[in-house]
Protein backbone atom coordinates (compact mmCIF):
# COMPACT_ATOMS: atom_id res chain seq x y z
CA UNK A 1 0.00 0.00 0.00
CA UNK A 2 3.09 2.70 0.75
CA UNK A 3 4.38 1.55 -2.35
CA UNK A 4 0.79 2.41 -4.60
CA UNK A 5 1.19 5.73 -2.64
CA UNK A 6 4.10 6.60 -2.84
CA UNK A 7 4.01 6.35 -6.98
CA UNK A 8 1.01 8.46 -6.51
CA UNK A 9 2.95 11.34 -4.74
CA UNK A 10 5.96 10.52 -7.19
CA UNK A 11 3.78 10.98 -10.33
CA UNK A 12 1.85 14.43 -9.16
CA UNK A 13 5.46 15.78 -8.15
CA UNK A 14 6.73 14.54 -11.60
CA UNK A 15 2.99 16.11 -13.60
CA UNK A 16 3.92 18.76 -11.67
CA UNK A 17 0.46 19.05 -10.40
CA UNK A 18 -0.50 21.23 -7.33
CA UNK A 19 -3.67 20.16 -4.92
CA UNK A 20 -4.87 23.18 -6.23
CA UNK A 21 -4.91 22.15 -10.06
CA UNK A 22 -5.93 19.16 -8.80
CA UNK A 23 -9.12 20.35 -6.87
CA UNK A 24 -9.92 22.67 -10.35
CA UNK A 25 -10.09 19.50 -12.52
CA UNK A 26 -12.11 17.52 -10.12
CA UNK A 27 -14.42 20.47 -9.82
CA UNK A 28 -14.63 20.64 -13.26
CA UNK A 29 -15.07 17.60 -14.48
CA UNK A 30 -17.95 16.17 -12.20
CA UNK A 31 -20.45 19.29 -11.74
CA UNK A 32 -22.92 19.40 -9.63
CA UNK A 33 -26.95 20.71 -9.93
CA UNK A 34 -25.90 22.53 -6.61
CA UNK A 35 -22.42 24.03 -7.59
CA UNK A 36 -23.55 25.16 -10.88
CA UNK A 37 -26.22 26.82 -8.77
CA UNK A 38 -23.81 27.93 -5.92
CA UNK A 39 -21.47 29.75 -8.87
CA UNK A 40 -24.91 31.51 -10.30
CA UNK A 41 -25.70 32.64 -6.56
CA UNK A 42 -22.65 34.41 -6.19
CA UNK A 43 -22.66 35.67 -9.49
CA UNK A 44 -26.22 37.38 -8.47
CA UNK A 45 -24.90 38.54 -5.27
CA UNK A 46 -21.44 40.59 -7.30
CA UNK A 47 -24.08 42.22 -9.81
CA UNK A 48 -27.01 43.48 -7.32
CA UNK A 49 -24.49 44.21 -4.35
CA UNK A 50 -25.75 41.60 -2.33
CA UNK A 51 -24.46 38.89 -0.13
CA UNK A 52 -25.44 34.55 0.37
CA UNK A 53 -26.04 34.22 4.22
CA UNK A 54 -26.72 30.14 4.41
CA UNK A 55 -27.13 29.83 0.56
CA UNK A 56 -30.16 32.01 0.58
CA UNK A 57 -28.97 36.35 -1.36
CA UNK A 58 -29.84 38.47 0.85
CA UNK A 59 -29.45 42.05 1.17
CA UNK A 60 -26.28 43.10 2.33
CA UNK A 61 -27.14 46.19 4.77
CA UNK A 62 -30.64 44.57 6.60
CA UNK A 63 -29.53 40.72 5.64
CA UNK A 64 -33.28 40.24 4.82
CA UNK A 65 -33.73 37.33 2.27
CA UNK A 66 -34.43 38.25 -1.28
CA UNK A 67 -33.67 35.24 -3.36
CA UNK A 68 -34.54 31.46 -1.74
CA UNK A 69 -32.97 28.47 -3.10
CA UNK A 70 -35.82 25.60 -3.79
CA UNK A 71 -34.43 22.03 -4.12
CA UNK A 72 -37.10 20.78 -6.77
CA UNK A 73 -37.41 17.05 -5.34
CA UNK A 74 -38.60 18.15 -2.28
CA UNK A 75 -40.57 21.22 -3.37
CA UNK A 76 -44.12 21.34 -3.37
CA UNK A 77 -46.91 23.48 -5.04
CA UNK A 78 -47.12 26.86 -3.76
CA UNK A 79 -48.76 30.19 -4.16
CA UNK A 80 -44.51 30.76 -3.82
CA UNK A 81 -43.30 28.27 -5.96
CA UNK A 82 -46.25 27.86 -8.43
CA UNK A 83 -43.18 25.96 -11.09
CA UNK A 84 -41.98 23.08 -8.75
CA UNK A 85 -44.67 20.55 -9.85
CA UNK A 86 -44.38 21.25 -13.70
CA UNK A 87 -41.60 18.74 -13.48
CA UNK A 88 -41.86 14.65 -13.19
CA UNK A 89 -39.66 14.36 -10.21
CA UNK A 90 -38.37 10.97 -11.85
CA UNK A 91 -36.90 12.71 -14.21
CA UNK A 92 -35.00 14.90 -12.31
CA UNK A 93 -31.60 13.11 -10.69
CA UNK A 94 -31.35 16.67 -8.76
CA UNK A 95 -32.84 20.39 -9.69
CA UNK A 96 -32.86 23.53 -8.15
CA UNK A 97 -34.46 26.56 -8.69
CA UNK A 98 -33.73 30.30 -7.25
CA UNK A 99 -36.76 32.42 -6.91
CA UNK A 100 -37.13 35.96 -5.54
CA UNK A 101 -39.07 36.52 -2.40
CA UNK A 102 -41.20 39.11 -3.93
CA UNK A 103 -42.43 37.10 -6.61
CA UNK A 104 -44.74 39.90 -7.57
CA UNK A 105 -42.55 42.27 -8.66
CA UNK A 106 -39.16 40.64 -9.97
CA UNK A 107 -39.89 37.82 -13.02
CA UNK A 108 -36.54 36.09 -12.03
CA UNK A 109 -36.13 32.30 -12.43
CA UNK A 110 -33.29 30.01 -12.12
CA UNK A 111 -33.91 26.42 -12.50
CA UNK A 112 -30.62 23.98 -12.91
CA UNK A 113 -31.65 20.40 -13.39
CA UNK A 114 -29.94 17.14 -14.19
CA UNK A 115 -31.91 14.57 -15.89
CA UNK A 116 -32.10 11.07 -14.27
CA UNK A 117 -31.52 9.45 -17.55
CA UNK A 118 -31.47 10.51 -21.50
CA UNK A 119 -35.41 10.01 -22.14
CA UNK A 120 -36.38 12.25 -19.60
CA UNK A 121 -35.11 15.03 -21.59
CA UNK A 122 -38.30 15.72 -23.41
CA UNK A 123 -40.59 15.87 -20.47
CA UNK A 124 -37.93 18.71 -18.72
CA UNK A 125 -37.95 20.36 -21.65
CA UNK A 126 -41.50 21.00 -22.14
CA UNK A 127 -42.03 21.11 -18.29
CA UNK A 128 -39.27 24.15 -18.77
CA UNK A 129 -41.55 25.59 -21.71
CA UNK A 130 -44.16 25.54 -19.42
CA UNK A 131 -42.94 27.41 -17.11
CA UNK A 132 -41.84 30.15 -20.25
CA UNK A 133 -45.20 30.19 -21.10
CA UNK A 134 -46.57 30.63 -17.55
CA UNK A 135 -44.00 33.59 -17.32
CA UNK A 136 -44.77 35.16 -20.52
CA UNK A 137 -48.65 35.31 -19.37
CA UNK A 138 -48.10 36.56 -15.80
CA UNK A 139 -45.87 39.12 -17.03
CA UNK A 140 -46.88 40.54 -20.83
CA UNK A 141 -49.64 42.80 -18.74
CA UNK A 142 -47.99 43.21 -15.80
CA UNK A 143 -44.69 44.95 -15.52
CA UNK A 144 -43.01 45.68 -19.08
CA UNK A 145 -39.11 45.95 -17.77
CA UNK A 146 -39.76 42.22 -16.06
CA UNK A 147 -41.69 40.96 -19.23
CA UNK A 148 -38.15 42.05 -21.50
CA UNK A 149 -36.44 39.75 -19.04
CA UNK A 150 -38.83 36.93 -19.62
CA UNK A 151 -38.72 37.69 -23.82
CA UNK A 152 -34.73 37.44 -22.89
CA UNK A 153 -35.20 34.28 -21.24
CA UNK A 154 -32.21 31.50 -22.24
CA UNK A 155 -32.78 27.40 -21.77
CA UNK A 156 -30.16 25.51 -22.63
CA UNK A 157 -29.10 21.87 -22.76
CA UNK A 158 -25.68 20.54 -22.41
CA UNK A 159 -24.72 16.86 -21.40
CA UNK A 160 -27.81 15.97 -18.55
CA UNK A 161 -27.79 19.44 -17.57
CA UNK A 162 -30.87 21.66 -18.12
CA UNK A 163 -30.79 25.57 -17.39
CA UNK A 164 -33.86 27.78 -17.41
CA UNK A 165 -33.18 31.61 -16.80
CA UNK A 166 -35.15 34.66 -16.71
CA UNK A 167 -32.64 37.20 -15.64
CA UNK A 168 -31.27 40.45 -16.41
CA UNK A 169 -27.85 38.68 -16.50
CA UNK A 170 -29.25 35.75 -18.51
CA UNK A 171 -26.41 35.77 -20.96
CA UNK A 172 -24.01 35.96 -18.08
CA UNK A 173 -25.78 33.28 -16.15
CA UNK A 174 -25.80 30.97 -19.12
CA UNK A 175 -22.17 31.45 -19.61
CA UNK A 176 -21.53 30.35 -15.85
CA UNK A 177 -23.83 27.40 -16.87
CA UNK A 178 -21.78 26.52 -20.00
CA UNK A 179 -18.35 26.92 -18.20
CA UNK A 180 -19.29 24.95 -15.31
CA UNK A 181 -20.89 21.67 -17.69
CA UNK A 182 -18.31 22.53 -20.30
Amino acid sequence: MKKIAGFLIGVLIITGCSSEEIGQASDQSEPTVKTIMDHIQEKISEDYNLMIIDGVVSNATTEEPLYELVNLLSAEETEFFPFATHFNKEDLKAGYMLVPMDDTSHSELIIVVEISEPKAITSVSHAMEKILSDQEVMWSDYMEEQYEFVRMNKIAKQGNFVLYVTSAHATEILKIFQSRVG
